[in-house]
């Protein structure tokens, strides 16, 4: 007698065959989704902390001077008589706030006069970043 098809027991092995090669194939495309997910978000930090920097930078060079509050915020003086005040959100967000318009940046910021008018700057974030500028009308004037 000459056989048609396939039997019952073949077609079972082929589904679980065809069903682990399915379940390996989604495992490596979920994961490979998840890290393309983490590169971005690893990639918006740190293009907030580059932006947060050249802002911080700009702000620290145009300043007349500078002041930590009491309430832990720092605010800059500039040369047009405006200020610019920075300030660390509770959620670990810096605040710059210029002319009542709100920019939030990711990471925290520290500010310190280490010597005349020079600027240091510290992220206290677990990937420590750091830098340093002097105001324009600093001693030896212009960032580095």
């Amino acid at each position: 007698m000459k056989r048609r098809g396939f039997t019952l027991m073949e077609l079972m092995v082929a589904l679980a065959v065809f069903s682990v090669i399915m379940s390996l194939a989604l495992r490596a495309l979920f994961l490979t989704d998840r890290m393309a997910l983490r590169s971005q978000a690893r990639l918006q930090q740190t293009l907030g902390r580059v932006n947060l920097q050249a802002q911080l930078r700009n702000d620290i060079w145009a300043a007349q001077g500078f002041e930590q509050r009491a309430d832990g915020s720092t605010e800059f003086r500039l040369a047009d008589g405006s200020t610019v005040v920075y300030r660390v959100t509770p959620r670990g967000e810096t605040v710059r706030v210029c002319g009542g318009e709100e920019t939030r940046y990711g990471g925290t910021v520290a500010f310190s006069e280490e010597t005349v008018r020079l600027i240091e700057v510290r992220g206290r974030d677990p990937d420590t970043w750091e830098f340093s500028a002097k105001m324009r009308n600093a001693a030896g004037g212009g960032a580095r």
